[in-house]
């Protein structure tokens, strides 16, 4: 609060913070605080928006600028930008950045149009809004029973942290790249969380709604990342094998 008052500023900027802005600062200034959220407000309200719009399927987002006040992501909007596109090939890494840059590109335009008045905050739809929650390190460890499209959307939105993993052979195995393949579907009688091979085509592993999830790399405790035909090579047990959390208990 003394940092504030001492350097008369007119505005406060506030770029992932993570925390409640004490109501004393969002007070001390002329024009507030403005923040740079990296969704299109009131959709993925709180502190993971990247990764739950990559999550949750979404084929876009993009950037708000909005007032803080006391609540979480709750204030009206300055300035929104155009749609920003999240395709099948897009991480949460690099759309972080790629939003962020968005965001810094509308500020000064924003802080202008706001000091003069032109600028009228916007109250949010409520009846709109979602709100995001923290993730988690434990978030990251895949559950086979899921759609396969589900287990490729945790790959994108957790890298690089946490990450994907699952457990192979009582130890953790970290999925680097996974990919989606459409269409394909798990041999007959299969269970969720095998690994089997497609002559010239890789290595797959059966999903709960019967297709499978292409493991492009891997990387084993205490080994560098490479390919999954690699690894195979390396360790042709691993073909066969059945994957998840719950094989570690039952060693």
């Amino acid at each position: 609060m003394a940092a504030v008052e001492s350097a008369n500023a007119d505005v406060v900027v506030v770029v992932a913070y993570g925390r409640f802005i004490p109501s004393e600062i969002l007070s001390a200034t002329q024009l507030g605080a403005v923040n740079i959220h990296p969704s299109l407000l009131p959709r993925h309200r709180g502190p993971s928006p990247v990764a739950t719009a990559i999550l949750d399927g979404d084929t876009f987002t993009g950037v708000s600028l909005m007032l803080l006040d006391e609540g979480m992501d709750t204030g009206p909007i300055l300035s929104q930008s155009a749609p920003v596109e999240i395709t099948q090939e897009t991480r949460v890494d690099g759309l972080t950045d790629h939003l962020f840059e968005v965001g810094a590109g509308m500020l000064p335009n924003v802080l202008d149009d706001l000091a003069s008045g032109v600028l009228l905050p916007q109250p949010q739809d409520d009846a709109g809004a979602t709100v995001t929650r923290l993730i988690r390190k434990e978030d990251g460890v895949v559950d086979w029973d899921a759609p396969a499209e589900r287990i490729v959307r945790m790959n994108r939105a957790f890298h690089p942290w946490p990450g994907t993993s699952t457990v192979w052979d009582g130890e953790l195995l970290k999925l680097i790249d996974v990919e989606f393949v459409s269409g394909e579907r798990i041999p007959s009688g299969f269970d969720p969380g095998v690994v089997f091979e497609r002559d010239g085509q890789g290595v797959y592993v059966s999903t709960g709604d019967g297709s499978a999830v292409r493991l492009v790399e891997v990387q084993a405790a205490g080994t560098r990342v490479m390919s999954a035909g690699e690894f195979v090579v390396g360790r042709p047990d691993f073909i066969g094998a059945r994957l998840g959390a719950s094989r570690m208990s039952e060693k």
